[in-house]
């Protein structure tokens, strides 16, 4: 079964979903919480399914959200937490505009876990940055190691 395509959220209507639910169970089973902080990917390879789901454009939620959603964490003791955004590197600016926003909260804990692109690596405030509010792993993708086999992606 198929979806039809659907009209994707602006970043005011994402901003306007509730926060997840984590009842007593939930809570007592995991050990990390998810902040979503953003939706879609510019890139659109070709074995993956976000740009099909969330679309090629990056729409951000609100950072006055997000630092609500990290209180939240704390609140019910899931901090570390996993931002589950696709490219937390896809727009540095925003990144940077949101975990100093982290930082200046006083909202930092280490151990947190956030996924970029190997673009991360060329921006050194963004690195510091993410070090500063406590991510400590990056998943990056590797989609290839050699021109002749990204060519065929």
């Amino acid at each position: 079964m198929v979806n039809p395509k659907r009209e994707l959220m602006t970043e005011k209507e994402l901003g306007e979903l509730p926060n997840p639910y984590y009842d007593s169970a939930i809570i007592r089973k995991s050990n990390v919480g998810v902040i979503e902080q953003e939706r879609g990917c510019p890139f659109n390879c070709n074995f993956c399914l976000v740009t099909d789901a969330y679309g090629s454009q990056i729409r951000y939620f609100p950072i006055p959200k997000i630092l609500a959603e990290i209180r939240e964490m704390q609140n019910y003791r899931l901090d570390p937490f996993f931002l589950t955004g696709d490219n937390l590197a896809g727009n540095p600016r925003k990144a940077i505009e949101m975990l100093e926003a982290i930082k200046d909260e006083g909202l930092s804990r280490y151990g947190r876990t956030a996924q970029v692109s190997v673009s991360a690596a060329k921006n050194e405030r963004l690195l510091s940055l993410m070090r500063d509010v406590g991510i400590k792993h990056l998943c990056v993708g590797f989609e290839a190691v050699t021109d002749s086999a990204l060519s065929d992606l």
